[in-house]
């Protein structure tokens, strides 16, 4: 009963057992040689893929050649095949080298492009925080502005209440002279009296006194309020230098903020000069990017075309040994047919390796 799951490998070494027997391998002896077992069907296409990998090896079976041109003829294809081998190791590591170089150039672009891209973040972070505090000193410049004009319409303020003062002062001066020069025709009156009237001198001029000690204290009333207006005054001029410091100091931090504004949208400039800049030589970065993968594009595309002119060659150079073979099996057959010519086999084999 035939057993099932044959596996090519198993053909392959039945096939290679029959092969150094100097039999050649068929569907019954392989089958035979496995002890029967697998159907023909099963064989026959393993049997095919074995013949055509060992394609030069059999041809040269079939033609009878003695065991010394076999060897030979298997140490010329074994060169070959080993030279080939070579060639296409030796192509590929060429290829994989600039390949590995092309891919560290990427990397490395990859990895300024990726620094480059940090840069911008932070300097557009920078940029809003500038814009934010810009911000910030705007909303203060303008309430210092507010505050200055509210300080301006107080000073005018304290200016018109001190006109006002000063103002009343002058009319108390006015009242005052107005009293000295009543108390001064007062006193010529009296004395014109004093020299008409006689008699009536003690009681005028108990009278005159009395006038002259209420005058008196009117006047010390008047000196009194006169004083407390001029000490008014002075404290409203005291208060009038203290709001000119105050504006001072008002108007040098305006100056100061208006200094840090300027200082500020100049940072800004050159923050988006520098923004611009580091975008441009990301735009540059990214074409060179380009133009390597480009460059990688092509060399995958020769060597996809190298692997290919040498698939040919090795398919060229198996042609040619198949050809080759040939050759020497025809002229061992027209040795058969001659055996009175004047050279061996092998020195015809070695005068047609020569050509």
């Amino acid at each position: 009963m035939a057993r099932s799951g044959i596996l090519y490998s198993d053909v392959a070494r039945a096939a290679d057992k029959i092969k150094q027997s100097g039999s050649t391998p068929t569907v019954d002896n392989v089958r035979q040689m496995m002890g029967d077992t697998g159907s023909k069907s099963t064989i026959a296409p393993m049997l095919k893929k074995w013949k055509e990998e060992h394609l030069g090896e059999m041809t040269i079976i079939n033609s009878g050649l003695p065991e010394s041109i076999l060897n030979a003829v298997r140490g010329v294809y074994e060169l070959i095949k080993a030279e080939s081998a070579n060639a296409i190791d030796e192509i590929r590591s060429s290829c994989e080298q600039n390949l590995a170089e092309k891919e560290i150039q990427i990397k490395a672009i990859s990895t300024t492009v990726n620094d480059l891209s940090n840069q911008r973040d932070h300097l557009e972070e920078e940029s809003n925080r500038i814009k934010n505090t810009n911000n910030v000193l705007q909303l203060q410049l303008q309430q210092s502005h507010l505050e200055l004009t509210a300080l301006k319409n107080e000073n005018q303020g304290l200016l018109n209440r001190l006109n006002d003062s000063i103002d009343q002062v002058k009319a108390l001066h006015g009242q005052l002279d107005s009293a000295r020069s009543q108390f001064e025709h007062f006193q010529e009156a009296s004395k014109n009296q004093r020299l008409e009237e006689k008699q009536s001198y003690e009681s005028r001029i108990l009278q005159c006194e009395s006038d002259l000690r209420h005058n008196k204290a009117l006047q010390a009333g008047l000196q009194s309020e006169n004083a407390q207006l001029h000490s008014e005054n002075k404290q409203l001029r005291t208060t009038q230098d203290k709001m000119k410091e105050i504006t001072q100091i008002q108007l040098q931090e305006l100056s100061d903020l208006e200094s840090l504004y300027n200082k500020t949208m100049f940072k800004l400039d050159e923050t988006e000069r520098n923004k611009n800049d580091v975008t441009s030589l990301l735009q540059d970065s990214q074409i060179k990017l380009q133009a390597i993968e480009i460059e990688l594009a092509v060399s995958k595309n020769m060597q996809y075309s190298l692997e290919v002119q040498l698939q040919k060659a090795h398919e060229q150079n198996s042609s040619s040994e198949h050809e080759k073979l040939k050759l020497l099996s025809k002229l061992l057959q027209d040795h058969r047919l001659q055996p009175a010519s004047g050279k061996a086999p092998s020195e015809k084999f070695s005068d047609e390796a020569t050509e």
